[in-house]
């Protein structure tokens, strides 16, 4: 039902979308009775179907231009050719005069700006459509430091707008249930639940301090400091950075810096980023770093973070690995470990899996764009409703953007030859007497989890073939086969049973209980069982 509050906002939607051409949802869903004027006029006819909605989307506003950037990142919740287009999308909006940002300040300080700050400049750094930001002077210590301060009312704006897409995606999924290839409703839990951490400012400067932690000793990195004592849920305050954007090699050339040595520092921080520590900048565009006069680097804007698994970044290295040695099968068994895959693959995605190895075979791994590799992995994923990781699309993202900074900068940059010698290192940890280590002693963790299991399993198996719930249908033309299948069978778990139990006690052999020994024996015994009756079952 239509809130009366909200009536005039959605006659502004209702006109944005007979504009672009979508009356036809309009007056399916059935709110065309909101809209008085022409009923079709197509703005723009030659733009493909995501660049329309990508305009709808710049015109409704801040909320619905959010909307996009934060779908831009989730090609798993809407169509791939729209999550690209959305990348497109501009985050800035004419600013709010000063002293309606001075009065949002002094409110989440609670004092005067005087008795904080020495200066700040009036005019905004950058103007967006949650947050204005400032350049002033601390009175304590002098540092020069950024302002980031939210607009006044945009909260209550996006939840009217939340309210409003709420309902709207409650009519689509009604009454276009059939021709849905996504939820409506998870797409806005998504960007609800995004948008909302996104307003929340302790949450960017708990990632600036996290950043800080991880990236410290960096010598060709800035961390940035976020000042607690001035920061809130609205209000931001951290180090200024006096430095350059990354636009072109010839700012760069202007400024006496070295195009291709930042280019391959850049490639660098964001390969430590994702594959050694697996916290990453998720945005790492020219509008979001800053080179400084010495050659370091600084990023800006914390507020998307990507974070990836040490067991993720080592099957994105096997997957590597896999594609390199044109092995499709292998390449699907890492998919599935990794969680794109929920079920058995159709039959199809490992022909074209073949097909898109064979369209890499000739092109040298240092031409390999790695965020193109995982852009077109993904399309080929999502064409077979292979469900993919959020790390792994954020990921992407943050590859393909620096990989065009780098391109920008540097003629013939390659992220992957760029980072080649940190490629080794990370090899060299992944394959580490202390890495194995740890892989043991957590495999012996879930071995002693599964033998306080294996009774209660065991008893449970042996009551419901007890009940003859369980019927098995083999068909055969020859009888002596299932015998011979049946007998390898049973061995094959007599042996696990047996190598089960000596894995478990190899490591306590110098301190070897009767418990211990108990534990082998209940093994030998379970995998005897299990074996006669399979063999009786035959």
């Amino acid at each position: 039902m239509i809130k009366y509050r909200n009536l005039k906002r959605y006659r502004e939607i209702v006109q944005v979308l007979f504009k672009y051409g979508f009356g036809y949802v309009v007056e399916r869903v059935g709110l065309s009775r909101l809209f008085k004027g022409k009923r079709e006029f197509i703005a723009y006819p030659r733009l493909s179907g995501p660049e329309r909605v990508r305009k709808i989307l710049e015109e409704l506003g801040p909320t619905f231009v959010k909307l996009g950037q934060i779908l831009s990142v989730r090609p798993d919740l809407i169509p791939l050719e729209y999550a690209m287009e959305f990348r497109k999308l501009q985050d800035n909006v004419s600013p709010l005069p000063f002293e309606l940002i001075r009065r949002e300040i002094e409110s989440e300080l609670k004092r005067p700006l005087e008795d904080i700050f020495e200066e700040i400049d009036p005019t905004p750094i950058a103007s967006a459509s949650i947050a204005q930001v400032y350049k002033g002077r601390l009175k304590n210590g002098g540092n020069l430091v950024v302002l980031k301060v939210q607009r006044p009312g945009i909260r209550k704006t996006i939840e009217a707008d939340l309210d409003i897409l709420y309902h709207l995606a409650g009519l689509i999924k009604k009454h276009f249930a059939e021709e849905l290839t996504y939820d409506p409703e998870e797409v806005v839990d998504e960007f609800a639940h995004a948008i909302r951490k996104e307003l929340d400012f302790e949450n960017e400067k708990r990632n600036i301090k996290r950043f800080g932690r991880f990236y410290g000793d960096e010598p060709y990195l800035v961390v940035l400091k976020a000042y607690d004592e001035y920061s809130t849920g609205k209000l931001l305050v951290m180090d200024y950075v006096e430095g350059i954007k990354p636009e072109s090699r010839e700012t760069l050339l202007s400024y006496g810096l070295d195009p291709d040595e930042i280019a391959k520092r850049g490639a660098v921080l964001v390969f430590k980023q994702v594959f050694l520590v697996g916290f990453f900048h998720a945005d790492p565009h020219p509008g979001n770093i800053r080179v400084l006069k010495d050659g370091r680097i600084a990023f800006l804007d914390f507020g998307q973070m990507g974070r990836i698994s040490e067991e993720l970044a080592d099957r994105l290295c096997d997957l590597l690995g896999a594609f390199i040695r044109k092995d499709a099968g292998t390449m699907i068994d890492i998919l599935i470990e990794m969680g794109v895959m929920e079920s058995v693959p159709p039959s199809g995605f490992r022909t074209e899996l073949r097909d898109f190895i064979e369209d890499y075979y000739e092109v040298p791994l240092g031409e390999i764009k790695l965020g193109e590799f995982i852009d077109e992995l993904t399309e080929l994923s999502l064409k077979y409703n292979l469900r993919l990781p959020r790390e792994l699309v954020l990921l992407s993202k943050a590859l393909a953007t620096i990989e065009g900074v780098g391109a920008q900068l540097s003629p013939g940059f390659n992220f992957l030859e760029t980072a080649k010698e940190y490629m080794a290192e990370l090899f060299r940890r992944r394959y580490s007497a202390s890495k194995f280590s740890a892989i043991w002693r957590h495999g012996l963790r879930e071995l002693d989890r599964a033998f306080l299991k294996f009774p209660y399993a065991l008893n449970s198996i042996l009551r419901i073939l007890e009940s003859g719930k369980i019927t098995v249908k083999v068909e055969s033309t020859s009888r002596d086969e299932v015998a011979e299948s049946l007998k390898g069978l049973t061995k094959g778990i007599i042996l696990a049973s047996l190598f089960l139990g000596f894995a478990y006690l190899l490591p306590r052999l110098s301190t070897l209980r009767l418990k211990d020994i108990a534990f082998l024996a209940f093994f030998s015994f379970a995998g005897f069982l299990a074996g006669l009756i399979i063999k009786r079952g035959g």
